[in-house]
């Protein structure tokens, strides 16, 4: 017996920003929309689609493999920055397994142990499905394990300045040249409040 859902479409008037919102409360972000609130088409992701496809068609042509992805998919870790990436339902997995691993990378004494660690992030990834992708012209293409592993020390590298600039009494430690420097600025208001 073959079920149905029946499909519901829905009609509503009003301004860009009117039914941006309504959208919204339907779960669909506006930042997809190819339209700005002030009415502009935006052709930005139209035109890389253009180029990717040129790109193919042309190595297809010329009887070259072409290893460009048009669409990750939710198990691929994208490499760079900004709220796309973020976002991503793998980088976001990604995120709390390093997390999860933070501690025990910091604390490593050997770098044979830091790098065994990175590894096992990278075939876990793997394993689950998901491929490292770094943004080549305007498509994905599969990052070579190394530069995974790469992507992953300085993803640690990252969460441990940051760690750090919290303030944790644990890791943030304080060097000779600072003590000094407090000290000296210490000795100095002590001679200026003297002078007095």
């Amino acid at each position: 017996m073959i079920v149905s859902n029946p499909v519901v479409y829905s009609c509503t008037v009003g301004s860009i920003t009117e039914n941006q919102y309504k959208l919204i409360s339907y779960g669909i972000s506006s930042e997809y929309l190819p339209v700005t609130s002030t009415g502009n088409l935006k052709n930005q992701n139209h035109l890389k689609w253009i180029a990717y496809r040129e790109a193919k068609d042309s190595a297809t042509q010329r009887g070259l493999p072409f290893n460009g992805i048009d669409c990750p998919s939710v198990r691929d870790v994208l490499a760079g920055k900004g709220p796309h990436i973020s976002k991503n339902p793998a980088n976001i997995v990604f995120r709390k397994m390093m997390e999860t691993r933070f501690m025990e990378h910091r604390d490593a004494r050997i770098v044979e142990r830091k790098t065994s660690i990175t590894w096992e992030i990278v075939e876990t990834i793997k394993n689950r499905g998901g491929r490292f992708l770094v943004k080549d012209k305007s498509w994905w293409v599969v990052a070579d394990p190394d530069t995974a592993r790469e992507k992953v020390s300085v993803a640690f590298r990252d969460m441990r300045k940051a760690y750090t600039s919290q303030g944790d009494s644990g890791t943030k430690k304080k060097s000779n040249s600072d003590d000094d420097s407090q000290g000296s600025e210490v000795r100095k208001r002590k001679r200026e409040s003297d002078e007095k």
